[in-house]
């Protein structure tokens, strides 16, 4: 279900029952959805400390447009000067949108992060804020701001809070699917699935006015168990001694490394393996694979010879792989290495394989006593 307010008094709101959603960083939002153009600001969601006038903290809310529909805006009150942004992009009436904005009031130098239909939109700064950013919040309000005005002609569901500030691969996966897919920090939800008393937290609401359930909007929920989330942005860049300088005797001597860092994603906790099983470790070290056949090079003696511990998971996004020593390492032509695709198997959320671009990297073969250069740098993309 969701709910439809039309514009007059209605309101579903929690005076000082909603816990944990007092915190200086956090990310808030939903669907939503205007029925009409606004002329004034129109109140989606709001937090405050109580259901009165001057105790608000998030006001979320739709504005009159440039030329037609709405705008979005969102205000976070602080002891001085209220702050004030804006998606400065005319919405259609009569649609579902889905929005996440994440915020950090512990500085007035912050500004909200606005993803809709879960990619991050430009965000005009409106009013700098000024002073301490309000705290003391454990009531809400939807379709009505606790002044009683500003009532909505519109729509919502599937409001949540998160108590931390969600990635950008998060905020695409809330549009794709739903909170519950993210317990991480998830502090307060009301998915509004039946009615209002779909709560989580017991954070039971009030009906004003003629407030109503309704259809759902177009949320698609999993007939199957959740094993990966959809990805949006994640990558992989590479850095290590073995991409900065790397000779033969390097290889045969051993102790070169390759650093793999995520963006968006983090690495699946360790198993029998450093990164999952023994088999997904070694997987990640093996996806170095050579273009060439030579039967001492790289494939002969670099990569059969890898094993598990050759990987480390040194943080939630970083893993290092250790070349090991390789005495009989030799070729007679130059070689190119390729890193393969990371499967998504050893990532939290991405539900994709991250394909590497700029993977390659060679391997020239030299004199006695010469250097032998290689580089490497690759990106990974989300696909």
């Amino acid at each position: 279900m969701a709910w439809n307010f039309d514009g007059s008094n209605d309101s579903l709101t929690n005076n000082n029952g909603v816990s944990n959603i007092d915190v200086a960083a956090f990310s808030i939002g939903g669907w939503v959805y205007m029925n009409a153009q606004p002329t004034g600001g129109e109140t989606l969601l709001m937090t405050a400390s109580s259901i009165s006038s001057g105790n608000s903290a998030v006001n979320f809310s739709g504005r009159p447009p440039n030329s037609s529909g709405w705008k979005m805006q969102f205000n976070y009150r602080f002891s001085s000067t209220e702050g004030e942004w804006e998606y400065n992009t005319d919405l259609n009436t009569g649609q579902w949108y889905h929005v996440t904005i994440t915020f950090d009031r512990s500085s007035t130098s912050n500004n909200p992060i606005i993803y809709v239909d879960g990619s991050s939109v430009t965000v005009n700064e409106l009013e700098a804020p000024v002073g301490t950013g309000h705290s003391g919040n454990d009531s809400v309000s939807f379709g009505e701001n606790v002044g009683a005005s500003g009532d909505l002609d519109g729509r919502i569901a599937e409001v949540f809070f998160y108590n931390r500030i969600i990635s950008a691969a998060e905020a695409y996966t809330l549009y794709r699917g739903s909170p519950g897919m993210i317990v991480n920090g998830l502090t307060a939800y009301w998915p509004f699935v039946r009615s209002k008393v779909d709560v989580m937290q017991g954070a039971d609401l009030t009906i004003k006015g003629n407030a109503a359930p309704i259809a759902h909007p177009p949320v698609v929920y999993p007939t199957a168990q959740i094993l990966q989330f959809p990805s949006a942005g994640v990558t992989a860049a590479i850095t290590g001694t073995a991409k900065d300088s790397i000779t033969e005797s390097d290889i045969t001597s051993g102790g070169k490394t390759v650093i793999i860092t995520l963006t968006n994603d983090t690495w699946i906790a360790a198993g029998t393996g450093a990164i999952g099983t023994e088999a997904q470790s070694l997987a990640i070290c093996q996806s170095l694979d050579s273009a060439q056949a030579e039967g001492t090079g790289w494939d002969a003696e670099v990569k059969n010879n890898f094993v598990h511990t050759d990987i480390a998971r040194t943080s939630s996004t970083v893993a290092t792989i250790t070349i090991g020593a390789e005495a009989s390492y030799d070729i007679t032509a130059q070689e190119t290495i390729t890193m393969g695709d990371i499967a998504s198997a050893v990532l939290t959320t991405s539900g994709t394989d991250i394909t590497p671009s700029d993977n390659t990297f060679t391997v020239d073969i030299v004199a006695a006593g010469a250097t032998l250069q290689g580089s490497l740098m690759m990106m990974g993309v989300g696909i």
